[in-house]
C-alpha cells in the first residue's frame, strides 16, 4: 500500500525598521496546493518540465491558502501585494547549496524593500516573477498566524525552504 505524506515549506518573515532593528518575525508551515504538488510530482518522477529559478510574493487579503489555489487564482484572491514594495519584480528566492534533503534560501533571503504602510498576511512561490503574473505554476502559499504592519522604510526578509526526511 503507498502511504501518503505530508510534505511542506516552511516560512520565515523578519521585518526590520529603516534602522536595521527587528520589528517582528514568524516562521509557518505552508499548503501545498494541488497544482503544486502535481508539478512537484512531474517534475521529479516523470520527467516532466522544470522550472530553475522560483520566487517569492505577499498578499495583503484576510485569505485562507485552498488546495485549489493556482497561479492564475492567487492574485486576486490573496490581494497580492505588487506596488508597496520597490523592487520591479517578487524578489528570486536564491537557494543555498542543496544536500542532506534540504532546500532552502536561509543565506540569500528574499528581500522586500516597503515604500508605503501595508498589512502583510502571507505569501507564495511561483515560477514567475512578474508582480501579480497568472501564469506559471504556484508551488506553495501561506498565511501569517495573524496580520501583521510593515511601514514605509521596512525591510522584509523571506526564507522558505523544504526538508525531505526518511524514517
Amino acid at each position: 500500500m503507498i502511504e501518503l505524506f505530508d510534505p511542506h515549506f516552511v516560512y520565515t518573515f523578519r521585518c526590520f525598521d529603516r534602522h536595521g532593528r527587528l520589528k517582528w518575525e514568524w516562521t509557518e508551515k505552508n499548503l501545498i496546493p494541488n497544482a503544486g504538488r502535481d508539478y512537484i510530482i512531474a517534475a521529479a518522477f516523470s520527467a516532466g518540465s522544470q522550472f530553475g529559478t522560483w520566487y517569492i510574493s505577499l498578499y495583503s487579503g484576510a485569505y485562507t491558502p485552498q488546495l485549489t489555489d493556482t497561479a492564475a487564482n492567487y492574485p486576486a484572491n490573496a490581494t497580492e501585494i505588487t506596488t508597496a514594495y520597490s523592487e520591479a519584480n517578487r524578489p528570486t528566492l536564491v537557494p543555498d547549496a542543496p544536500g542532506s534533503g534540504l532546500y532552502t534560501n536561509a543565506a540569500s533571503p528574499a528581500v522586500f524593500t516597503f515604500t508605503a504602510t501595508t498589512t502583510v498576511q502571507g505569501g507564495g512561490l511561483h515560477s514567475n516573477s512578474v508582480k501579480g503574473g497568472t501564469t506559471g505554476i504556484l508551488a506553495s502559499v501561506v498565511a501569517a498566524p495573524s496580520p501583521k504592519t510593515v511601514n514605509a522604510g521596512d525591510v522584509l526578509n523571506v526564507i522558505a525552504g523544504v526538508a525531505l526526511t526518511s524514517s
